[in-house]
């Protein structure tokens, strides 16, 4: 639809603060894109909804990687394979683990649609396109899907994949740097990338920005400014929010916003901190460490990796007092840990061989790549080829291994009922 501006004749000796003031108003308008984003705006939340989240990435809002699931022991099959796209695939890219929810499996591609399928099929139920790239599903609660993308937040009905909830903000954009939002209490946390807009040459990222937002009122009850951050993830234990940058991990007071200390990590380290009881792991390219989730004190370090070397780590998942990971220096020997959560003592360790958490072809920026199913880990690596590991962790033994791409080594599978959905890059599967 066009657009008629009408100017009427202005006596510019009369009228200059008029004119200056109509110019800037032009100005803004022009560029910021001259009309309000696409689709409806809905701030309120869907009347009597339930916001007591039925799936939450990463098992829980600590963050721990594990899922209360029956796992797949025995060596899978594919089921169904669903390629997203009929378009160039780069136009279209799955960039995320896909999503299990009461038979139906969701996930999001890079050019802005969402998806759902039958699990049992892998038959397209429907398919929505949406403002912005979304590209991870942060919780389902009461049949509605979560997430933040561009400047929105939406909420998408599982069912229909009707919006239900779209919350537009004006505070920076919900991206890949952004992790994923935290709903307690009614308040919501999210990161968003603050953009440098230039006239000449591609925006610069300018910082992150985290917020917290009531969800019922639209209202924020504070924003804080993270000055080193160029990505930023969070993690929730008790009235503990922890917000992972890329080089350390911050504890952030609820209720101002304030930066109450501040803890250092490798620069390497591109997974979300997680917590259990009380404390919170990380890595500094060399050791393995547990801190005090309420301070930031150092509770136990055990070294890993020789000085001189730097070491990869895979994310830590934790369950029943034990935290459990993977570490080694790129294409040498790796070892699957077993630590005692509380004391740092090394229960056991497994050699997996010349192994890499990531694909010769260049390192990703995240190394999210395992997840626990009650007494199985889930690991993606890399050896002649992409793989995907079953390990039981009973009995230290290697259940199965699974080939599949380079772009699998970026996200763990999600679990359901002794199957295991998977995203490839350009597809989606099912393994049973």
């Amino acid at each position: 639809m066009g657009l008629i501006m009408y100017f009427p004749v202005i006596d510019m000796s009369k009228n200059k603060k008029i004119l200056i003031a109509a110019l800037s108003i032009l100005l803004v308008f022009l560029f910021s894109g001259g009309c309000v984003p696409r689709g409806s705006v809905i701030t309120s939340l869907p009347q009597g909804i339930n916001l007591t989240p039925q799936f939450i990435w990463r098992g829980n809002y600590e963050r721990t990687g594990y899922f209360d699931v029956l796992p797949l022991k025995k060596k899978p099959e594919l089921a169904w394979q669903y390629w997203h796209t009929e378009e160039i695939p780069m136009v279209r890219f799955v960039d995320s683990s896909p999503v299990y929810h009461k038979g139906n499996v969701y996930f999001c591609d890079t050019s802005g649609f969402l998806y759902s399928l039958n699990a049992n099929t892998g038959k397209e139920n429907w398919k929505k396109q949406i403002d912005g790239v979304a590209h991870k599903i942060s919780f389902i609660a009461d049949g509605v899907l979560f997430f933040g993308s561009g400047n929105h937040i939406f909420g998408i009905e599982a069912d229909t994949g009707e919006i239900s909830y779209n919350f537009i903000f004006d505070r920076g954009i919900i991206g890949k740097r952004s992790g994923e939002l935290v709903l307690k209490d009614d308040i919501l946390y999210f990161a968003a990338e603050r953009w440098k807009k230039s006239f000449i040459g591609s925006p610069q990222l300018a910082g992150m920005y985290l917020y917290a937002l009531n969800i019922k009122t639209g209202k924020y009850r504070w924003s804080k400014y993270i000055n080193d951050a160029l990505s930023l993830d969070l993690s929730f234990y008790n009235d503990i929010l922890l917000a992972t940058t890329q080089n350390s991990v911050l504890s952030v007071d609820i209720e101002s916003g304030n930066i109450l200390w501040k803890v250092p990590h490798a620069n390497n380290q591109m997974f979300v901190t997680p917590i259990s009881n009380g404390y919170f792991y990380t890595s500094d390219g060399h050791s393995f460490s547990a801190y005090s989730a309420g301070n930031g004190k150092e509770v136990w370090s055990i070294n890993i990796i020789p000085k001189g070397s730097m070491g990869e780590f895979s994310n830590p998942c934790i369950n029943n007092g034990t935290v459990y990971f993977v570490a080694g220096i790129y294409d040498k020997p790796h070892f699957f840990y077993a630590i005692n959560a509380e004391t740092g003592k090394l229960i056991w360790k497994k050699d997996l061989g010349e192994i890499s958490l990531y694909p010769p072809t260049g390192s990703y920026s995240t190394t999210d790549n395992m997840a626990l199913s009650r007494d199985v880990a889930y690991l993606s690596i890399y050896n002649k080829g992409a793989k995907l590991v079953a390990l039981d962790i009973t009995n230290k033994k290697i259940l199965w291994e699974y080939p599949t791409s380079e772009e699998f080594l970026r996200y763990p599978p999600t679990f359901a009922n002794e199957s295991i959905y998977v995203q490839d890059g350009f597809y989606v599967g099912k393994l049973k």
